[in-house]
């Protein structure tokens, strides 16, 4: 996906940043729990990250293996969960790692095909 510009498939992508509107494709719109959460498509992630505030009732498998940022800092893992993704009629359950240290839901950028989206 570096370097590379794809035009959105269907109204289920998203063009914006964390802090603001860019114009790539580097967000997906998946529904979690009946609550519309846009989700960063990440290359470089080999899991999905998941912030706790949006799972802070629906986890509780431990995790115990370390997992850290592209900048090599430590993500703290508060646990494990399968979690019922929705991208239009789809629902995918997927285990995703729960972080108190990320802010938004990353997805690995092979999510997409593993699960036969795109």
């Amino acid at each position: 996906m570096q370097g590379t510009t794809y035009s959105a498939p269907s109204d289920n992508f998203a063009s914006r940043g964390s802090k603001q509107r860019d114009q790539a494709n580097v967000y997906i719109r998946l529904t979690l729990y009946e609550k519309e959460v846009f989700c960063l498509v990440d290359s470089g992630c080999e899991t999905i990250l998941v912030p706790k505030t949006l799972t802070d009732s629906f986890w509780d498998i431990q995790y115990t293996k370390q997992v850290w940022a592209a900048n090599h800092t430590d993500i703290e893992i508060h646990g494990e969960a399968y979690l019922p993704f929705v991208l239009g009629e789809q629902c995918i359950c997927s285990p995703a790692l729960i972080s108190e240290d990320v802010e938004e839901i990353m997805l690995r950028a092979d999510w997409l095909k593993d699960n036969k989206c795109v």
